[in-house]
């Protein structure tokens, strides 16, 4: 056999190695505890805001709010796409509030969003 006959069939037999499963004793002695998380870690995609301008016709909402960690968004005034327009009623221009917000097939959308000291929310902003 010539040289790059046997590279790749050496690559082929390597590669098909890699994709065995360990066994069982590889995992012996492991633990799948997490390390404790702080309660603040625990909603990392919750962020703080105030209602700027609602477009319920549209179902958009602008928000000028902190940083957007879950997106690695620092604070800004912005408009989202409501994931349901529902969610915008009840809401006000100047009303603070705690929303989560996702890129969703390439646009950013709030998927949930509560007043901030209201009782009864529009969605729940927990994971």
């Amino acid at each position: 056999m010539t040289k790059p006959v046997i590279r790749v069939l050496w690559t082929f037999n390597l590669i098909g190695m890699m994709a065995l499963p360990l066994p069982g004793y590889a995992h012996e002695g492991m633990t799948h505890d997490a390390p404790p998380i702080s309660a603040a870690d625990t909603d990392i995609s919750a962020t703080q805001g105030e209602v700027r301008k609602i477009n319920l016709e549209q179902g958009t909402i602008t928000l000028r709010h902190g940083d957007i960690k879950n997106l690695g968004m620092p604070g800004m005034t912005m408009v989202f796409v409501a994931r349901d327009k529902a969610m915008l009623h009840g809401l006000a221009e100047g009303d603070q509030v705690v929303f989560r917000a996702e890129r969703l097939n390439g646009v950013l959308m709030v998927i949930a969003i509560q007043k901030q000291g209201a009782a009864s929310s529009s969605s729940n902003p927990a994971p």
